[in-house]
């Protein structure tokens, strides 16, 4: 395969070798290389569809597959098997960029292998060029690139993940309960699409909506390829959205509730309604607000690779939590056993410290609004569409305070309170008010 988005570099490799362990017994990885519907799901870079799946599982059969780029561009990629050992071995060799007289000017032979690991499976790629030439140096200079975004791609297809590519070409992973209208799924910080609470919230509404749970970019099987900027995460929203028919219900918690508000506000026509549950605006003196610190704080401690002590960081002074029982969340009694080995982490921590980094996104998607200062909703402005703001009765009284703020200067909003509920609302709680709302 060789990676079209790529830009050439100083020098080609004639060989690349690469090494993948999957999670997924060899017979089902081999039929993920040879079976189009498969095929189809992870061949080719991020960014990349593939329009076109051919196989003639055979040798001296064709493969032939179009990747269509984030440019509309098709690039055909052809193969001729030679060899196939089901379901151990796959020996091919690529054919492109063929001329007036169907001569090609690119030629990689490649052998895969697959391995047997006692129910996973150790696949080799050896991909060596037999014939290239100056115009086509370019598109070899990305084969490694594209077989590793490739990689990347088949493991999440193998574990049954599905995708929509952003604009900047992120694959964003996302699950579906139910049917019907679109309602997708906006989680706070340190949330994924894989946490109980989300299936909670989402099987009581998916009998009258198709309620989308996603990994927010840099999370879960989410990808994160570009520089963060809070538009990219509403273009990942609008990625869903039209996705699924070009209109949607969104809700957001906490922070992600803020994300919401922003996307629904730069997506007004593709928006239907909004819900939100305890935006976390700090707009009065009931609570300490963020010190002016925090965010650099926090980008030094990722850059240190201190990924725990983020954590730490965010839970005492975003949350509030006391520092002795946060050192009490991050321990567990040593020979205490947790994912098969003994260890100092429980597994709920170390989850939380693989997508630490994008806490820093959280804190940029908050801004100054967790300052203390007046809430000035004039950038939501453009948010026209019916928007319920949700509180809890018994959550501390900054997120009723704020909460009134915002739906005194949006166009469009109430507020509602969810009594006996906390920051930690119950999904079983807060899923009928949500079905009013929306179906409303």
């Amino acid at each position: 395969m060789t990676s079209p988005n790529s830009s050439a570099g100083p020098s080609v490799q004639q060989e690349i070798v690469i090494t993948r362990t999957f999670d997924a017994p060899r017979e089902l990885v081999f039929e993920a290389w040879t079976e189009p519907e498969h095929v189809t799901q992870w061949w080719s870079p991020h960014g990349f569809t593939n329009p076109l799946v051919e196989i003639d599982l055979r040798p001296g059969g064709i493969m032939l597959i179009h990747m269509r780029g984030p440019d509309g561009q098709i690039y055909p990629d052809k193969a001729i098997f030679h060899e196939i050992v089901r379901p151990e071995r796959l020996v091919f060799t690529s054919v492109a960029f063929e001329d007036a007289s169907g001569e090609a000017q690119l030629q990689v032979h490649h052998t895969i292998t697959f391995d047997d690991l006692g129910g996973k499976t150790a696949l080799t790629l050896r991909a060596r060029v037999l014939k290239a030439t100056p115009e086509t140096l370019e598109a070899l200079a990305g084969m490694e690139q594209g077989w590793s975004e490739s990689f990347d791609k088949l493991a999440a297809t193998l574990k049954g993940v599905r995708w929509v590519n952003s604009w900047d070409r992120t694959p964003i992973a996302y699950d579906t309960y139910g049917d019907g209208p679109p309602l997708i799924l906006v989680g706070g910080a340190l949330s994924f699409r894989s946490h109980p609470v989300v299936a909670e919230l989402a099987r009581p509404l998916a009998s009258r909506f198709t309620v989308i749970g996603y990994d927010r970019r840099g999370r879960g099987d989410s990808l994160d390829l570009t520089p963060y900027e809070v538009r990219r995460e509403v273009d990942d929203i609008e990625a869903l959205i039209d996705a699924f028919g070009g209109s949607a219900y969104l809700y957001g918690m906490s922070s992600g509730a803020v994300l919401a508000l922003e996307a629904a506000s730069r997506l007004p026509e593709k928006v239907i309604k909004l819900a939100m549950y305890e935006p976390p605006f700090v707009t009065d003196d009931s609570r300490p607000p963020m010190p002016a610190d925090y965010l650099p704080r926090l980008q030094g401690l990722i850059a240190q690779g201190r990924r725990g002590d983020a954590v730490a960081l965010f839970m005492t002074e975003a949350v509030g939590i006391p520092a002795e029982f946060v050192a009490q969340m991050r321990s567990v009694p040593v020979g205490e056993v947790f994912a098969g080995e003994a260890g100092t982490v429980p597994p709920e921590w170390a989850e939380m410290e693989k997508i630490a980094h994008t806490l820093v996104y959280d804190a940029l998607i908050l801004g100054d609004k967790v300052s203390g200062k007046p809430l000035d909703a004039s950038q939501w402005a453009s948010a026209t569409m019916p928007v319920l703001v949700v509180t809890g009765g018994n959550s501390p009284s900054f997120f009723a305070t704020g909460a009134k703020d915002l739906v005194a200067q949006l166009p469009n909003a109430r507020h509602a309170v969810l009594e006996g509920q906390s920051h930690n609302v119950s999904p079983q709680a807060l899923a009928p008010v949500l079905a009013e709302f929306f179906a409303g």
